[in-house]
């Protein structure tokens, strides 16, 4: 996505949201902070930060077998297989992903890119959302309410966003009222929501899925209709770079709307961390805020985002947990994974807001990892904090910092 597209926010970021340095003279005096004071967290740890808690376990994987299988769910050995036949679509994504060629046109609508997705990039792209929620519910103590939900996933793809939220539903015993699937490939919608129809536990659905083509857009949805008995989720993977300026003022508005339902609204975004994006989903958060939504990640403050005014830019990072089949897939295809980087956001309007039963606390939200300028082996962590400033904790620079972009302090 070009980040120019998206319109800057007419909210200016002031001085006081300005980042802060310190002096060389201060920064070259200060003595390493030793162990026993820094927090745990910071400390180069052997165990993962984030363990990833759905698709490695539960209903997630066994929606992306199905998926693999258009029939029986896979077993392990006829996964590999086919990693192994699909190796060279898989290499050809990655080399499209990264920009070093052009994908191949309408991927998704060809079955060998799609097994090469799926086999791929479906589960940690469901990965990258968990660490979302996870952050939310656990980091932030954020609930759902308890209400039934009705999902939206737009720009659903292989459905990713949609299993993961649904896995995360089934772990905390919430049903789905509705689930609303949008994509331009008619065929994929069909193929996703045929896997969720024989995954998903008896009970779990409680109405139907709905099958939306190119066509149907966020502002579609009609605000004012939304029901106030149930929470209403709307996930956006990948989606908000397609979007024209057109498209996305647009969505800026709706989101506007949004903010003013009486029904509880939850607005989940997964995008890449590539710089242009990132940017681009940092104008875009000052105006959705601007327009009356709450941003609860990874945002500790409803000021202007004080990155603008610097040549950083937000995403999130976390290392990942591989389901041990996932591993074999990744060693096939010659591309290890073990630390994902994501742009995440999440917003609630006030009336998801009223069902929190866990008051806000304070918290500072990790940034930034730079290299000491005087000590080029220490890391130090730059925090976002609920004032709306950046501050460098020097003293609590260390040889490796483990903690990951995204995570309260």
């Amino acid at each position: 996505m070009n980040g120019n597209l998206m319109k800057p926010s007419s909210k200016k970021t002031t001085a006081k949201n300005s980042p802060k340095g310190s002096s060389p003279q201060a920064s070259a005096g200060r003595k390493n902070t030793p162990k026993d004071r820094l927090p745990k967290r910071l400390l180069e740890e052997k165990k993962p930060s984030f363990r990833s808690i759905g698709p490695s376990k539960t209903l997630g994987l066994a929606i992306w077998r199905q998926l693999l299988s258009l029939g029986a769910a896979l077993d392990d050995a006829a996964i590999i297989a086919l990693a192994h036949k699909h190796k060279n679509h898989c290499m050809r994504l990655w080399e499209g992903f990264t920009g070093h060629k052009a994908l191949p046109r309408d991927y998704l609508s060809r079955s060998e890119y799609r097994l090469a997705y799926l086999l791929s990039f479906h589960l940690i792209n469901s990965a990258r959302l968990e660490v979302l929620l996870r952050r939310l519910m656990s980091e932030r103590r954020m609930n759902l309410p308890d209400l039934p939900v009705n999902l939206w996933d737009f720009g659903c793809g292989s459905g990713a966003m949609a299993s993961t939220v649904i896995d995360y539903l089934a772990s905390k015993r919430l049903k789905l009222a509705e689930l609303h699937l949008g994509d331009s490939i008619a065929s994929l919608l069909a193929q996703v929501e045929k896997s969720l129809l024989v995954a998903l536990p008896k009970g779990l659905l409680l109405g139907k899925i709905h099958r939306h083509t190119s066509t149907f857009a966020p502002g579609d949805v009609r605000t004012a209709q939304l029901d106030p008995e149930q929470t209403h989720i709307f996930t956006f993977g990948y989606h908000l770079n397609e979007l024209d300026e057109v498209a996305r003022a647009n969505m800026v508005a709706w989101m506007g709307k949004l903010a003013r339902s009486r029904a509880p609204v939850l607005v989940l975004i997964v995008d890449s961390s590539d710089e242009q994006v990132c940017k681009g989903l940092m104008d875009f958060r000052d105006e959705v805020v601007e327009n009356g939504m709450k941003a609860i990640y990874p945002c500790p403050h409803d000021y202007a985002c004080p990155l603008v005014a610097t040549n950083d830019w937000c995403y999130s990072e976390s290392l990942w947990n591989l389901p041990a089949i996932q591993q074999k897939i990744d060693e096939i295809i010659q591309h290890p994974r073990r630390t994902m980087t994501m742009s995440s956001y999440a917003y609630a309007n006030q009336s998801f807001l009223r069902h929190q039963r866990l008051p806000a606390k304070p918290q500072k939200v990790l940034v930034g990892k730079p290299l000491d300028k005087f000590r080029k082996d220490m890391q130090i962590p730059v925090y976002c904090q609920e004032d709306g400033e950046i501050k460098k904790e020097l003293d609590l620079a260390v040889p490796r910092l483990q903690a990951m972009r995204g995570s309260v302090k």
